[in-house]
């Protein structure tokens, strides 16, 4: 793939939420996250998706089980992410996010971020293009 290939992958989040209103679980406590899709700079509840895998002695199991559970999201937000799982979630190439805000509050945020980023992206492949043009 080279630098000019845009690919429209949708941007998921999983969110460890008792109700789906409040971000109040520690990301190793969670049985459920609530999975929520980036559509047109919104987002917008997918699933509620059960990740507790059964009872490990080792917690670094536990923690990959849980990461592998929800890998096809981009971003995990808990209201607090231990070292060891934020390590986890990095190489699967996944983002921590620790807040204690309400869901809605937290991914207007991060939609806001996800705009911001893509607008550069862009922006940036169009200056390479245009860097291309004057060289040839």
């Amino acid at each position: 793939m080279n630098f000019t290939e845009v690919i429209d992958v949708p941007f998921r989040v999983a969110v460890a939420s008792d109700d789906g209103r409040l971000i109040n679980r520690h990301f190793a406590k969670t049985e459920q996250f609530w999975i929520f899709k980036l559509v047109d700079g919104r987002f917008y509840l997918d699933e509620v998706r059960d990740v507790q895998p059964v009872a490990y002695d080792n917690h670094q199991e536990k923690l990959l089980r849980i990461v592998e559970g929800i890998e096809d999201c981009g971003m995990a937000v808990a209201s607090e992410i231990g070292p060891g799982a934020a390590v986890i979630m990095g190489q699967k190439g996944m983002e921590p996010f620790v807040t204690g805000d309400t869901v809605e509050e937290a991914l207007a945020r991060i939609a806001w971020r996800q705009q911001k980023n893509y607008i550069a992206m862009h922006a940036e492949k169009r200056a390479r293009q245009n860097c291309i043009r004057i060289f040839k």
